[in-house]
């Protein structure tokens, strides 16, 4: 999964820009779980979509469901 601990950390130390995860997410809950446990803003993702059944869509779909709020295209 991606590394909340780590992402908190900085997100509370130093940084006045938008935080984006890029690499780990295996699951939709592992999205969710890093934009809602840490600062980070965005999610930036693709073996997820090579090598499990998982869209945009699905990943979107996830997290609105747990009450963060997606952009549509």
């Amino acid at each position: 999964g991606l590394d909340v601990l780590l992402f908190s950390e900085l997100g509370s130390r130093c940084v006045s820009v938008p935080l984006l995860m890029a690499g780990g997410a295996g699951t939709p809950s592992h999205v969710s779980d890093v934009l809602i446990g840490s600062a980070v803003q965005g999610v930036v993702a693709s073996s997820i979509f090579a090598l499990t059944q998982e869209t945009p869509s699905t990943i979107r779909n996830h997290c609105e469901k747990v009450g963060i709020p997606m952009r549509r295209p």
